[in-house]
C-alpha cells in the first residue's frame, strides 16, 4: 500500500510506482496531481484499488488503460471524483469482470473527456 494522500504533490514519476510490481493499493488522493502519466501502472500486475480523487487533474494518457491493462488488471476501486475535469466518476466493483471494467473506462473516457489523443 502506497499512501502519498494529502502532500501537495503536483508531479509524480512513474519510474517510482513502476518498482513496485507488488503494489495493491495506491493512493495519491488530495493532492495537487494535473495529469497521470503514460503507462503510469504498466509494471503494477497486482494493483487493485486506484485513488486519484480530488486532485486537479484534467488528462490522462490512454495508455494507462490499454487493452492489456484492461484485460489483465486486477482493479476493484478506481476513483478519479473531484478532479478539475467533468468527471465525477468511481469504479468500485469486487466482483465485477473484465468486460464490466472496460465499460467504465470507456465511460470515463467518453463523460470526462480528459484523455489525450
Amino acid at each position: 500500500y502506497l499512501n502519498i494522500a494529502r502532500n501537495k504533490i503536483t508531479k509524480f514519476d512513474s519510474k517510482i510506482i513502476s518498482k513496485l510490481s507488488k503494489l495493491k493499493k495506491f493512493d495519491a488522493s488530495f493532492n495537487e496531481l494535473r495529469e497521470i502519466p503514460k503507462n503510469f501502472f504498466q509494471n503494477n500486475p497486482e494493483i487493485r484499488e486506484i485513488y486519484l480523487n480530488g486532485n486537479k487533474i484534467t488528462t490522462f494518457d490512454p495508455s494507462n488503460f490499454n487493452e492489456e491493462f484492461l484485460t489483465t488488471s486486477k482493479i476493484t476501486t478506481l476513483d478519479v471524483t473531484g478532479n478539475f475535469a467533468t468527471c465525477n466518476l468511481k469504479y468500485d466493483s469486487m466482483n465485477a469482470d473484465r468486460e464490466e471494467f472496460k465499460k467504465f473506462i470507456q465511460t470515463v473516457m467518453d463523460a470526462c473527456n480528459v484523455f489525450k489523443n
